[in-house]
Order: structure tokens, then C-alpha cells, then sequence
């Protein structure tokens, strides 16, 4: 268990990537949303 490094890799470019679950994109935009400033939620 953990993260490939691929996933590590395209962490980035998240949004356009193919590695990622729409589930797992919503969620790292809302960690983005979140981490902010000011805060975006």
C-alpha cells in the first residue's frame, strides 16, 4: 500500500491526468480549496 510514484509524479497536472479517479480529483480540489489563503470553501 501507498502512492506510486507515477501518482506522485502528475500530483501537479492532477486535473489532466488519467492516473487520477474523478472521486480523487474532486477530492484534491477541495484539499486545494482548503490549504488556500485566503481559504476558498
Amino acid at each position: 500500500m501507498g502512492i506510486a510514484d507515477e501518482d506522485l509524479r502528475d500530483l501537479t497536472r492532477y486535473r489532466e491526468s488519467d492516473r487520477f479517479s474523478e472521486v480523487e480529483k474532486l477530492a484534491l480540489d477541495l484539499a486545494v480549496a482548503m490549504t488556500a489563503t485566503p481559504a476558498e470553501v
